[in-house]
């Protein structure tokens, strides 16, 4: 009867010792998984976090700084260059009037965080328009310290409806060193980013 009884007992260890495929087998197998699909997804909204991104400025404000911003680092290949690169005047170019569009500075937001982005960076109204090669072309630089520039030309926008906005920018280095592009922007998860880039003309 005991012998019986200690058999069973056995059995009843045995058959609880083995851990059966339930649920919690389950869940417990997913941990590392899941573990890795949150740190991921926490890496991912890091680094998004700390991208740079004018969300202070008003949205109109915010779609000209982006396209001051994707023209410098196409210029500068991806870098932010430094205080001691080639200075970036930045011309929010004005609609033509009696004698034409004219060049003036760009907002004071616009500026300031062009100038934390690209310690390079200039107003217009800092440079000025030297002739260059034999041509007769011209280049800009600076007033006060005659380091050479590159002129970015990116029109302010007025409005700003649900759609993309498309806008004409354009860089001028000096001779026949200069690029007109076309920009479409658009609200992507919240931002506005420059979905596409067609040159129309180079020289």
């Amino acid at each position: 009867m005991n012998s019986t009884a200690t058999c069973h007992d056995s059995q009843q260890r045995s058959r609880h010792s083995l851990p059966p495929f339930t649920s919690l087998t389950i869940k417990q197998r997913m941990k590392p998984a899941v573990h890795r699909f949150y740190s991921l997804l926490l890496l991912l909204v890091g680094l998004t976090a700390c991208e740079p991104y004018p969300r202070d400025l008003p949205e109109t404000a915010q779609i000209q700084a982006i396209v001051f911003e994707h023209l410098a680092l196409d210029l500068f290949g991806g870098s932010r260059g430094d205080d001691q690169a080639l200075r970036l005047f930045l011309s929010s170019l004005a609609p033509p009037d009696s004698t034409g569009p004219h060049d003036e500075d760009p907002s004071k937001a616009v500026f300031d965080y062009m100038r934390a982005q690209f310690p390079s960076a200039r107003l217009f109204s800092a440079s000025r328009r030297v002739p260059f090669g034999l041509s007769h072309g011209f280049r800009h630089e600076e007033t006060a310290t005659g380091h050479k520039g590159i002129l970015l030309r990116v029109p302010a926008i007025e409005i700003v409806g649900d759609g993309p906005v498309i806008l004409k920018a354009s860089y001028y280095s000096g001779g026949e060193n200069a690029a007109g592009y076309e920009y479409r922007v658009q609200r992507v998860r919240g931002r506005w980013k420059v979905t596409d880039r067609r040159e129309l003309w180079v020289s």
